[in-house]
């Protein structure tokens, strides 16, 4: 194949203004060409060939600069790509080139991906961009309401979630945060608001969730906040838990999960100490619980005290006893993982083999012997994970990759090729499998194609961590 150029991503970005060209009236043969090639462009998107899409979107927007679906598309792979402030430079450069509305999607598509990431100052950025342009957007005020929520300023959150004119989805999420906010002073309106809407299948269980508590509330003032907090705090509004359950702080003094509750949403908006403070207050208050302990080890974590961090996940795992679960057991394990901890690693491993025989306690002990250079144990795990019935296709990805792995340190290059295309034969744009296929054709000499496939591991991942250690062995062959 044509070598791949890396560097066209970049390129694109600086030279942005280069494709931009002033627009003017188009004929009919110049919409279809224009439509042709997007339509090309967008089958080598789906087809994970991104390099060879950005090309055909850019030959598009020097056809016709006018319309939207090429930019778009340059857009969204960037944002695929986790290269976020290169997307956000294509929609800055495509001033006068397409209309007000088309750049306020645009503006939205990446302020929707900065939310994802947590980068609140510039989704907001981005929001407010896609709504100062004279047009409606309803995507970017509802991203704006979230962020005010996740801010503490619900007023203003109210003042757009109240408004009319939200449609399908965007409705259906505006409709539940606005009953999340009126929840805090009004019930009965509450329920009222939600009873407007039969929501889509996407947000059914959220409306049941919420519509079940809602029911459920009495007149014991601690166990009404504390059951709307958890929700609160659940679905990522710490603030709202706060402003119900603080003022009821001297009330708690007793109540375990109040105080629990009041613990998880300070810890959510950063305030550790303080959250320390409720949930030792719990713990005294007989939240003996295995999730109050998690949490304290969470705090200890961000505050990087790695000593108290592993007693507290200890504690948590000692208190959930035989019914502990594989989402605390790995957040345990990964964090002792990271911290290179692989003695106590092996035995928290131990409980999780005490407690399940899932294949996801194979993947970390295969992963742990490796680390400690022990390939016969992990190749082991390999055998015995295989050995399952219950393997879902992304585990049997991992433990193949991991056989070609092995198979590879041991200089063993014929096995591990045979290894490498029993997994591309389950997905072919894997990237650690253009990463270690790669490393295999440059053992043994094949530079060429060792390029090619190396710079396809770059192509394929998403975020996966791949490019990196690509670019490295790139280096080598260069």
């Amino acid at each position: 194949m044509k070598k791949i150029v890396i560097g066209l991503l970049v390129l694109i970005v600086i030279g942005g203004g280069a494709f931009f060209l002033v627009g003017r009236t188009d004929s009919p043969e110049k919409i279809a060409q224009y439509e042709n090639i997007v339509e090309e462009a967008d089958l080598l998107y789906e087809g994970r060939s991104y390099t060879q899409a950005l090309a055909r979107y850019e030959e598009a927007t020097k056809l016709i600069s006018s319309r939207i679906d090429a930019y778009r598309g340059i857009v969204e792979i960037f944002l695929d790509k986790g290269r976020l402030v290169d997307a956000e430079n294509i929609v800055i450069n495509s001033t006068q080139k397409i209309s007000q509305s088309d750049r306020s999607i645009l503006y939205a598509l990446v302020g929707n991906a900065y939310f994802d990431i947590e980068d609140y100052d510039k989704a907001l950025e981005m929001y407010e961009s896609a709504t100062t342009l004279g047009v409606n957007n309803l995507v970017a005020d509802l991203g704006k309401a979230k962020i005010f929520l996740k801010r503490n300023k619900v007023t203003d959150a109210e003042k757009i979630l109240s408004k009319s004119g939200f449609e399908g989805e965007t409705l259906y999420e505006a409709k539940l945060l606005y009953s999340y906010v009126v929840s805090l002073t009004d019930i009965d309106k509450t329920v009222d608001i939600l009873g407007e809407e039969t929501p889509s299948e996407d947000w059914s269980a959220k409306y049941s969730e919420f519509s079940n508590i809602l029911e459920s509330i009495d007149e014991d003032e601690l166990y009404n906040a504390t059951k709307l907090s958890q929700v609160f705090i659940n679905e990522g509004y710490p603030y709202l838990a706060t402003s119900l359950l603080s003022p009821l702080e001297d009330k708690m003094i007793e109540y375990p999960d109040g105080l629990y509750f009041i613990g998880r949403a300070l810890a959510d908006i950063g305030s550790y100490d303080s959250a320390l403070i409720k949930l030792e207050g719990a713990i005294s208050a007989g939240a003996l619980d295995s999730d109050v302990f998690r949490t304290i080890a969470r705090i200890y974590n961000e505050k990087d005290e790695m000593e108290n961090t592993t007693k507290y996940y200890d504690r948590a795992v000692a208190y959930a006893g035989e019914s502990v679960g594989q989402p605390l057991l790995v957040e345990y394990l990964d964090f002792l993982f990271e911290n290179n901890l692989l003695t106590k690693t092996q035995d928290v491993l131990k409980i999780a083999q005490q407690y399940h025989q899932e294949v996801w306690v194979d993947i970390f002990a295969i992963e742990i012997n490796y680390a400690l250079e022990d390939l016969e144990k992990a190749q082991y795990y390999i055998e015995e994970a295989l050995k399952k019935e219950e393997i879902t296709t992304t585990e049997k990805k991992e433990i193949y990759y991991w056989e070609a792995k092995l198979a590879f340190d041991e200089n063993n290059l014929k096995i591990a090729k045979e290894k490498l295309v029993v997994l591309k034969e389950l997905d072919r744009f894997n990237p650690f499998y253009y990463l270690l296929m790669g490393e295999i054709q440059y053992q043994e000499g094949d530079f060429e194609n060792a390029k090619d496939t190396l710079e396809l591991a770059i192509e394929y991942d998403l975020g996966e961590g791949v490019s990196g250690d690509a670019e490295k062995a790139l280096a080598r062959i260069d």
